[in-house]
């Protein structure tokens, strides 16, 4: 059932087939969506809780040794997933930012929390953060960045390249007052980097004007 409703979100670009329509592309009876999944919302949730498993697999994978590099290639790694499908993702990641839904939205967002959390262990190790309050402070504001430029992209508001290069600046951010040493040379060379591809007027949404 989770692949015919990717399946209808592929082919309508968007998600608002019914669960009937559903039912009848998975050739189960009507009412066996609602047996799994419990309502529509619940059948989303477990589409998004299925793109959340291959961020927490793919996403993980580093070249860098650096502690802080990771984290920013971590949330890099995520950018390249959702832009390597963006006909299914787009749809799919807008109900997670348009629905509020009290059992299953809350949720989803512990578990996407457990990915901002797992970038910081390097961190931890090389204890650049002091304590666990520490790395949950950080992995917060690293997760709100990320959801806040992700709304932009969802919504075709961004170009692809800047949606990249605007999430790395903004991790960079976050990370530099705990980054040392080597860490803060390839902070440096990071966010020149970022900043060349965000000052380019052509890709710099309509609404900086």
């Amino acid at each position: 059932m989770l692949d015919a409703a990717e399946l209808l979100i592929r082919q309508s670009g968007g998600t608002d087939f019914s669960m009937r329509a559903l039912a009848s592309a998975a050739e189960v009876s009507p009412a066996t969506p609602y047996n799994f999944f419990g309502s529509k919302e619940g059948l989303l949730f477990e589409l998004l809780t299925r793109s959340l498993r291959s961020f927490l697999k793919e996403a993980l994978i580093y070249s860098s040794a650096d502690p802080i590099e990771q984290v920013i290639e971590a949330a890099e790694n995520a950018v390249d997933i959702l832009l390597r499908d963006p006909a299914f993702l787009r749809p799919l990641y807008q109900v997670l930012l348009g629905l509020t839904d009290p059992i299953h939205h809350p949720k989803f967002l512990k578990d996407a929390f457990v990915f901002y959390r797992t970038t910081l262990n390097g961190a931890m190790e090389h204890k650049l953060l002091a304590n666990e309050q520490d790395r949950t402070a950080l992995a917060c504001s690293l997760m709100a960045h990320f959801m806040g430029v992700l709304d932009l992209w969802v919504h075709e508001d961004i170009h692809d390249d800047w949606f990249r290069a605007q999430i790395a600046y903004g991790f960079i951010h976050s990370l530099w007052p705990i980054a040392r040493g080597k860490s803060l040379k390839i902070l440096r060379k990071r966010y020149a980097d970022a900043k060349k591809v965000l000052s380019n007027r052509r890709m710099q949404p309509s609404f900086i004007g």
